[in-house]
């Protein structure tokens, strides 16, 4: 039989029970109850549920944890599976996530209204932001470069919106991804951000994908 925490163990609880809240228009602090009543009306929880860390996440929540952030902007949020480990590493620090498709940034609302209010989110496209300059202490975005037709502008949005670091990753090598639109070579990729204005970048290769760390 499982324990009574053996729920919250499983999931990313402090963000399911936010979404839990929000959507069953509940104040209901308890998780189990929540877990319950979600149930009850058919809302699943499979986005937050906690599985062995990526290779890649880890190796960013470790360089984070190294700079220790003050504010984070993370660019193509998607179904969170780097967010529910940043606000887990992270809790209080500011997070504000940007997504192309307007469902995954209601996602997000709907855990901010929940109780999560260092969360923000909106809809946008990273190659036309005008953020502005050094408005973000660490800009992310991981898994995301590979998709754009203009991944350039969103490079140059990135650099000119952090104040001390970018953290990047895109795949090492091709794939059957057909919203996969480009495949960045070390060099390349480093040098894009070069050209965008960094100091500094750096290009690691973590199982098939690779991460520039990217002090600007």
């Amino acid at each position: 039989m499982n324990q009574p925490d053996d729920s919250a163990r499983r999931h990313y609880a402090r963000p399911a029970a936010a979404y839990l809240r929000s959507i069953l228009m509940t104040d209901e602090t308890d998780f189990e109850q929540l877990l319950a009543l979600g149930s009850e009306r058919g809302v699943r929880l499979q986005r937050f549920k906690r599985s062995t860390l990526l290779p890649r996440v880890q190796r960013v929540l470790g360089f984070l944890r190294s700079v220790q952030p003050s504010s984070l902007l993370d660019i193509g949020t998607g179904r969170g599976a780097f967010l529910w480990p940043l606000l887990d590493a992270f809790p209080d620090l500011p997070v504000h996530c940007v997504d192309v498709l307007p469902h995954r940034v209601e996602m997000l609302e709907e855990v901010r209204k929940g109780g999560i209010e260092n969360l923000t989110a909106e809809v946008l496209d990273a190659t036309t932001a005008n953020w502005p300059e050094d408005s973000r202490d660490v800009v992310t975005a991981l898994e995301v470069l590979e998709h754009m037709t203009s991944p350039q502008q969103a490079i140059e949005n990135c650099v000119r919106c952090a104040s001390r670091y970018v953290v990047a990753s895109v795949p090492s090598k091709e794939d059957d991804n057909p919203e996969h639109l480009q495949l960045f070579g070390p060099a390349e990729i480093t040098q894009r951000f070069l050209d965008a204005g960094a100091r500094k970048a750096v290009c690691e290769h973590v199982l098939n994908h690779r991460i520039v760390f990217v002090t600007v």
